[in-house]
């Protein structure tokens, strides 16, 4: 193992943003590394563009079918020579300003014992994406109201922490296809006493550009439902599932917000046909998986 930096990049029909990413790493990036391209048998040829680029330290994985998001980054991880793994998603990337100082502070500042995001910035309208969230328990809740530590969780665009860290939590869960990972990832940071952090630089992400090609807007909800239960029956937390959209539905409710009681409805309506609206995610699932 180097002291280097790998880079892994789960792609799956991602176009010219993979290579944009990948140019943008190659340029702006002066911190030794290596680039791991984990490819979810797309058919868009984005994986063929790279390849014509001919860039030095590269690896590129194809898989035979796609194996979503979890397991291609963990297969990423197995190939990994670095002491530090960065994942990065294949519509974000660097320009001079975030390369600099991803540069500068891997060499100055990193440290070995967290896990780490950044800033994101959205590619379109130039605003910062909202990133942070809270973990949604209700013990993190209660931390809140009376002002002790709340912990979070980040989008998964943008993780970066040593490779020890990394094996420690052994990786992604793959208990999970799409969506949901990283809440999983970043609870499990916390839950092993693990510091969590995000660092100041500012990395360009389109965000929901891929996806939409693929999967409805409805499909995303329902498997955001799906994911959502899994994480908490996952970690043991089912009273939790219940408990905390009835404290946002108040909340809202308080507040005025329409769109809170539309999402209260949307839970309420899952959980009434749960059995029927896993089987059609489960089926998307398997759609996606045969693309």
């Amino acid at each position: 193992m180097n002291t280097g930096l790998s880079i892994i990049i789960v792609n799956f029909n991602s176009g010219y943003l993979l290579k944009r990413c990948c140019q943008s790493v190659k340029n702006h990036l002066s911190y030794p590394h290596e680039i791991i391209i984990v490819d979810n048998h797309s058919s868009d040829h984005s994986v063929e563009e790279i390849e014509k680029l001919n860039l030095e330290n590269i690896k590129v994985i194809k898989n035979q079918s796609n194996l979503g998001f979890s397991r291609a980054n963990n297969l990423g991880i197995s190939l990994s020579n670095s002491d530090i793994i960065l994942f990065l998603n294949p519509d974000a990337y660097f320009d001079e300003d975030s390369g600099m100082y991803l540069n500068i502070w891997l060499q100055e500042q990193f440290k070995s014992n967290c896990l780490y995001s950044a800033i994101l910035i959205d590619g379109k309208n130039k605003k910062i994406q909202k990133t942070k969230h809270e973990i949604p328990t209700i013990g993190n809740l209660i931390n809140k109201l009376t002002r002790r530590k709340v912990i979070y969780w980040y989008t998964g665009a943008f993780v970066l922490a040593s490779s020890k860290i990394v094996h420690q939590l052994n990786g992604w869960s793959e208990d999970y296809f799409l969506y949901g990972e990283d809440l999983d990832l970043f609870y499990r940071a916390h839950q092993a006493g693990i510091e969590v952090s995000q660092i100041q630089c500012a990395i360009t992400h389109i965000g929901n550009e891929i996806g939409k090609n693929f999967i409805t807007q409805k499909e995303k909800m329902s498997i955001g439902h799906y994911t959502n239960y899994l994480f908490y029956k996952k970690n043991k937390r089912i009273l939790d599932y219940y408990l905390f959209p009835i404290y946002l539905f108040l909340v809202n409710l308080i507040k005025g917000n329409k769109h809170g009681f539309m999402l209260f409805s949307s839970f309420i309506n899952y959980n009434l046909h749960r059995q029927t609206n896993e089987s059609k995610v489960i089926a998307i699932y398997d759609r996606l998986k045969k693309l």
